[in-house]
């Protein structure tokens, strides 16, 4: 009992002090968001000019040197939290650290520790996103020590709340997460949407990222050249299509930006960030681009995600991605090791969309790939018979043995003495190294 009261007089005593020096303006006339007396203790201890002397009656601590700005005196506020569970305004100086409030000084660095952490998700997802919901994962990027833990929560309306952890390497960091049951889809006046998507957050040292309304589906990647990267407006009735996009909401697409590198790079640049399919987000013309004149979306991708949508009678969200360029040949798509395995091909090129565009990506749980592309190789058919084969067998090494792979055949004409016809074989024959679409 003798204890407790003690230590009330000095708490009471700290006060008084605190309030003769707020009146004085060596201190701040107010802390933020209700101080308590041991909020005043602290502040008393590390600024007040009375505490250390009483000379002078008229001095004043400068306003940028205060430990917090002025505002109007508040009410004093008993049930408020102790300083350890503040936070800090940004301009606070502490000029005056007395013996006695190193411990003070230690919490104050290691916020300013915690302040310096930082996190993000790959640009590659993005709020709006499909995960594949057997096969999930998110990954990223932490600026904190190696072997950090990083937490990640996707927090679902219809679902429990989930957590996973991973840690960081090399500023880098990626977390697997259980499976998940497909976000509820359903239909109504014709329109086929999504339950309210997940928010999914990473936090690591202080700092947090979050994605919000994620849902769990299917995820495919699209890739090819032109035949692969035009627009659904210009596709037969393509006007029409672009309006129907309101009708099939549970469809989600992204676009990977056209850019190129000479070694893998750990992350993708998107032309278009993930989006809810809807007629103002399906197509995006540009004829400032050089390559093709076409920025997003795939018309082959989004009609083919239509399709599975309705194939698995509209009970699961589908989510695509396109990496595509226009009049690209299959060596920019491969890497090192297939194109190793097909002697003769072109190298002037070679790997440098895979480096850019494909192998960012190998983190992402994908159901399948859909490859439409052959007319810039279609000089050389036997070598795509060699070629084609390889980058299935790759990007399966990449993403997972189950990767299913389809593809169009090239038309079967002949025009300036292409060889179409025998590419077309070519690539048919490939059909025994291509699981079907169907696979699960």
């Amino acid at each position: 009992g003798r204890r407790r009261t003690r230590r009330r007089s000095r708490c009471c005593c700290a006060e008084r002090r605190w309030h003769r020096c707020a009146r004085r303006g060596a201190v701040s006339s107010s802390l933020p968001a209700s101080p308590s007396a041991r909020d005043r203790v602290v502040a008393t201890r590390a600024l007040c000019a009375c505490h250390a002397s009483h000379a002078s009656s008229t001095s004043r601590v400068p306003e940028d040197q205060r430990l917090w700005p002025s505002h109007p005196t508040p009410a004093p506020d008993r049930t408020s939290s102790p300083p350890s569970t503040r936070a800090v305004p940004s301009n606070a100086v502490p000029t005056t650290m007395l013996p006695r409030t190193r411990r003070y000084a230690f919490l104050l660095l290691a916020r300013a520790a915690a302040a310096d952490a930082s996190v993000s998700f790959a640009q590659t997802l993005g709020s709006h996103m499909v995960l594949q919901h057997d096969a999930s994962r998110v990954w990223g990027v932490a600026d904190v020590a190696d072997g950090a833990v990083v937490n990640v929560t996707v927090e679902r309306d219809d679902a429990p709340t989930i957590w996973a952890v991973g840690a960081v390497e090399n500023g880098s960091w990626v977390v697997d997460l259980p499976p998940q049951p497909p976000t509820p889809v359903s239909t109504k006046n014709g329109t086929v949407a999504a339950a309210p998507g997940a928010a999914v957050t990473a936090s690591v040292g202080g700092a947090a990222a979050s994605l919000d309304d994620v849902v769990f589906g299917e995820v495919w990647l699209c890739s090819g050249q032109s035949n692969m990267a035009f627009l659904l407006e210009n596709a037969f009735d393509g006007a029409a299509e672009a309006r129907r996009a309101d009708l099939f909401p549970a469809i989600r697409y992204a676009t990977v930006a056209k850019v190129t590198a000479d070694a893998p790079q750990a992350d993708a640049p998107m032309r278009q960030n993930w989006s809810v399919g809807s007629s103002a987000t399906i197509s995006q013309p540009d004829a400032d681009v050089a390559d093709d004149d076409w920025l997003y979306n795939s018309a082959v991708c989004y009609l083919y995600a239509q399709e599975l949508l309705l194939g698995l009678n509209a009970s699961v969200a589908i989510g695509v991605l396109a990496s595509d360029w226009g009049g690209t040949d299959i060596e920019s798509w491969s890497s090192p090791a297939a194109l190793a395995r097909c002697p003769g091909s072109k190298m002037t090129d070679g790997s440098v969309r895979y480096n850019a565009m494909i192998a960012p990506l190998h983190a992402m749980a994908l159901r399948g790939a859909i490859w439409y592309q052959g007319e810039a190789n279609a000089g050389a058919a036997d070598l795509y018979g060699c070629q084609l084969p390889a980058l299935v067998d790759d990007w399966r090494g990449l993403f997972g043995d189950d990767f299913a792979f389809g593809f169009v055949s090239l038309a079967g004409f002949v025009s300036n003495g292409t060889q179409y016809p025998m590419t077309r074989y070519r690539m048919q024959a490939t059909t025994d190294k291509a699981l079907p679409l169907s696979a699960n």
